[in-house]
């Protein structure tokens, strides 16, 4: 059975966090400024699950190796990495705009290894969203969490209480096992409405 992990937390909304980035604002699917909340009572509904580049997608996939990444080996579709090669982030991706509801992360993967030892050198990953503070642009680390050994998917439910910018999931190398990197899946768990035709 696949390891899933399911979490729910509320997103807190500063005055600089808007419900879509400047580069998706003048999208036709852009429904204005999401309330956030303590709860989502009923599955949402969702005029755009997600945006990228002013584009409604209910999901995303890439084959690791066409993500971006700082460490690793390419194999085909896949970034290999052994205890040889620097630690750091082997993948991230998608840096969508993400709205309010339900998302399903999954990480395809292979990996060697034990999950004891310095936690330092275990592999992990963190989904993270752009912020802006200040008028700059900052890191906001959303979740984190192992990556245990074995060749189960990894899966991640999150629930996002208001709209968050530039959404990656990243996967970080420790640099002690063997991990082999397949692909990443985003999905909307929630139902997405289409606008009626004109």
């Amino acid at each position: 059975m696949s390891r899933i992990l399911k979490v729910s937390a509320i997103i807190a909304m500063s005055a600089a966090l808007t419900a879509c980035s400047s580069e998706t604002a003048e999208s036709e699917f852009f429904t204005g400024p999401l309330t956030p909340t303590d709860a989502i009572a009923q599955p949402v509904k969702n005029l755009c699950p997600m945006e990228a580049r002013k584009r409604c997608i209910s999901d995303y996939f890439s084959v690791a190796a066409k993500m971006p990444s700082r460490t690793g080996k390419i194999v085909g579709d896949t970034i290999v990495l052994t205890p040889d090669q620097e630690t750091g982030f082997a993948l991230s991706g998608p840096r969508y705009t993400l709205h309010r509801g339900r998302f399903e992360f999954v990480l395809d993967y292979q990996r060697d290894g034990d999950d004891s030892g310095d936690p330092k050198f275990l592999d992990t990953y963190d989904i993270v969203e752009i912020i802006e503070v200040n008028g700059k642009k900052t890191v906001s680390k959303i979740t984190e969490g192992l990556v245990p050994a074995g060749s189960e998917p990894l899966r991640v439910i999150w629930n996002f209480e208001a709209s968050a910018n530039q959404v990656q999931f990243r996967l970080k190398y420790g640099g002690q096992s063997t991990l082999t990197a397949k692909s990443v899946t985003v999905t909307a768990l929630d139902k997405m409405i289409l606008p009626a035709p004109r």
